[in-house]
């Protein structure tokens, strides 16, 4: 196709259809007329000259099918049979392709570029692509643009056409070459796949919307009652000393559980990858592998993450070794499998709420368990091939197509506030009972290396690769580590933290574009983009990026949770007064944590596409935590 849009040997005409008096709308496909073409383009004619390196031909029944189907046009039945004829036609026309194609020098692919009515009514909107031919052997195909078996974009196909025609790829091209990687058993694989991404795809709009109403009214209704308990001690209204102490602890240690199951979620979204992957696939197919549940969820793990990986499989396969029976009957199901998702994550976040309870008589010592673990989880998870993430409620969606790899913007948004917020409360916990500078200094060494591997995970390409995570954690880890040590963080320290990060950013973006191969994430990408086109591409990037931003804040429930949990914050400083100032005051640690939070939150809202979603999750750990110590002062 040149610039005004015309193929030169292309065929649209009446020559390439036949007329069909019973299929529907009367025209189909003449798969005799396309194959000659295809032969004649190929030099296999009369003349015997090559006319075409790249060629592409357009079917056309299933399409014709599928409109007359979605105008009501035809019936049920008639879409049936028509759908199978166009089917069996396509199949023809591939057959008849293949008699004129060696598969030796030349490649062929089949792809499918929208879904049927039926596959888009069950969420099923990944569609087949196959690929046969010079450089692919069996197996499944794969890209580095989205690193996952089974999966790759429309973009890719663009690369993979200019590369087998050996034309360098440009980076502007968003997409990478297809390659094909080894699978015994290929098809059931990508069923699985589909069948698993289909599941996530749409239970994900459902639990999110439930989980942040959760998150909003606790955030709205907390605050109401510390108030209100706060005005009925100073008026004198509570009942007997006995009886408002009794009441008062049993409703603050339920108010403390659920406020640690809100923070547990998105552990227990995290995880429970292992355990409906694991229930489902034992129901489908009962003799359905442990080691190849594990090796879906962790493909392709780089050479740091061998280690980090066997620790995650070797959890898991202790887990999955009861969660997943097989019998010889075929009958039995796993008991896993038959908890909806979201019972299932109400369940297991109550759970780990109780244990982290029982384990830390303090609600800062809870908190901190919980944010540290959930933050540990993320990062092993994340050097291992993020295989969890990948198929979590709160990990990012292929079939939307915004990510494939590295850590999405959710949960880099649950990673930072965990992490600060744990360190902060672990910080006020060990000062309590540090003797001597000695046990200040591990801490504050050990505070550092959290921080310097949780950038390194958001910023490092084969890991998060995620940049504007990285923005918002150099901000918010710069802005905790000063003040955690007593130190004011002037503007100063925000501009060498600042020229810092671009040039931890430049560094590892110049590595990207400079590997043998072709970038490994969109950091070379883009920056062998702006060595091409100039400086414009970045301009035209961080519009395009302020552009989503703003569209997401006037239209996702997030935006409402962001403004509750900044508004709980001010208000607790505001209502009752000076409880805030007392509950800062005593804990230093969770009051720089607080600033910290409040610090990358901001720069998470300017420096990603969809920041408004990460900065409600790096304010909300900050805020359950102050919820929480407000209402425990007025017990």
């Amino acid at each position: 196709m040149d610039r005004r849009g015309l193929v030169d040997m292309g065929d649209v005409g009446r020559s390439v259809t036949l007329e069909k008096a019973d299929f529907p709308g009367g025209i189909v496909s003449d798969v005799t007329r396309l194959s000659e073409g295809i032969r004649g383009a190929l030099g296999h004619g009369d003349s015997g000259f090559r006319k075409a390196d790249f060629i592409v031909v357009e079917f056309g029944d299933t399409a014709r099918v599928e409109r007359l189907w979605l105008s009501g046009t035809i019936t049920a039945d008639a879409y049936s049979r028509a759908r199978r004829e166009a089917l069996a036609a396509a199949d023809a026309l591939i057959a008849a392709i293949l008699e004129s194609v060696s598969l030796t020098d030349s490649v062929l692919m089949v792809v499918v570029p929208t879904p049927s009515q039926e596959a888009a009514g069950e969420g099923h909107l990944l569609t087949p692509v196959v690929v046969a031919g010079k450089g692919f052997s069996k197996g499944i195909l794969t890209s580095q643009a989205t690193r996952r078996r089974g999966l790759v974009t429309n973009t890719d196909i663009a690369a993979t056409v200019l590369s087998n025609l050996g034309v360098a790829v440009p980076p502007w091209i968003l997409g990478s070459n297809m390659a094909s990687v080894p699978d015994f058993r290929p098809i059931q694989s990508v069923m699985e796949l589909l069948h698993r991404t289909a599941l996530v795809s749409r239970i994900r709009t459902p639990h999110l919307k439930t989980y942040v109403s959760l998150l909003i009214i606790v955030g709205l209704g907390l605050p109401v009652l510390i108030v209100v308990r706060t005005g009925m001690e100073a008026g004198g209204k509570m009942a007997t000393e006995g009886k408002a102490a009794l009441a008062g602890s049993g409703l603050t240690r339920v108010i403390s559980s659920v406020l640690l199951a809100l923070s547990a979620v998105p552990l227990v979204w995290l995880t429970m990858p292992l355990l409906t992957f694991a229930g489902q696939c034992a129901t489908a197919n009962p003799f359905f592998a442990q080691f190849h549940i594990c090796a879906f969820l962790f493909f392709e793990p780089n050479p740091v993450a061998q280690f980090a990986s066997s620790i995650v499989r070797g959890l898991s396969g202790v887990f999955l070794s009861k969660a997943v029976t097989a019998t010889s009957d075929a009958r039995t199901t796993a008991v896993i499998s038959l908890i909806p998702p979201g019972l299932l994550t109400i369940m297991l976040a109550f759970l780990i709420s109780s244990v982290v309870r029982a384990g830390f008589r303090t609600l800062e010592g809870g908190f901190a368990a919980m944010c540290l673990i959930t933050g540990t989880g993320i990062i092993v998870d994340a050097v291992a091939g993020a295989g969890l993430m990948k198929y979590s409620v709160l990990g990012y969606d292929p079939i939307g197509g915004a990510r494939f790899y590295g850590i999405g913007n959710e949960y880099m948004g649950v990673l930072i506030g965990s992490l600060i917020v744990g360190c902060g409360l672990l910080l006020d916990y060990v000062s309590i009972r540090a003797e001597g500078r000695a046990g200040q200094r591990r801490l504050a060494c050990l505070i550092f290396f959290i921080f310097v591997l949780g950038l390194l995970v958001l910023a490092l390409p084969k890991i998060g690769a995620n940049l504007g995570g990285t923005c918002a954690a150099i901000a918010g880890f710069g802005v905790a580590y000063a003040l955690f040590h007593r130190k004011s963080f002037a503007w100063v320290q925000a501009a060498g933290s600042a020229g810092l990060g671009i040039l931890l950013i430049i560094v590892i973006a110049s590595i990207d574009a400079a590997r043998s191969g072709g970038p490994l994430s969109h950091w070379g990408k883009t920056l062998l983009w702006v060595r091409e086109s100039g400086i414009q591409v970045l301009a035209d990037a961080v519009r395009r990026k302020a552009s989503m931003n703003l569209r997401l804040i006037r239209y996702t429930i997030w935006t409402k949770a962001f403004l509750v949990f900044i508004g709980a914050l001010a208000f607790i400083g505001i209502r009752p007064q000076g409880l805030a100032r007392k509950i800062l005051t005593q804990r230093p640690g969770f009051a720089s944590a607080l600033s910290a939070c409040l610090a990358a939150g901001g720069v998470s809202l300017i420096a990603n596409d969809s920041g408004i979603v990460s900065a409600a999750l790096i304010t909300m750990y900050p805020a359950l935590v102050l919820l929480g110590l407000a209402w425990q002062e007025t017990v």
